[in-house]
């Protein structure tokens, strides 16, 4: 279960809060995970756009593998959203 700081931080889109504090090792994988799941939860896709820009943008060749999976994990849920977004909203600005 979801500690309340976790499900705070993701409801304002303060995301990018958890990548500093997981870089100065405050936090660890369990929590950053816990974050973008919360944050897919509850279809915050600006939050899941900073994520994946934070993330990718911090992803060294030389980071520890759980990190890249992090990545990897959200590139393809943000793939999934807007997937999601343009077949839910695309036929609508035509």
């Amino acid at each position: 279960m979801m500690n309340n700081y976790i499900q705070s931080y993701c409801k304002y889109g303060r995301i990018i809060r958890y990548i500093n504090l997981l870089s100065n090792g405050t936090i660890g994988s369990q929590e950053l995970l816990e974050a973008i799941d919360y944050t897919e939860l509850t279809k915050n896709i600006g939050g899941f756009a900073r994520l994946k820009e934070a993330v990718s943008s911090t992803l060294p060749l030389d980071e520890p593998e759980w990190k890249k999976k992090i990545g990897y994990s959200l590139f393809e849920q943000v793939k999934a959203l807007e997937t999601e977004i343009q077949s839910t909203y695309g036929d609508e600005e035509r």
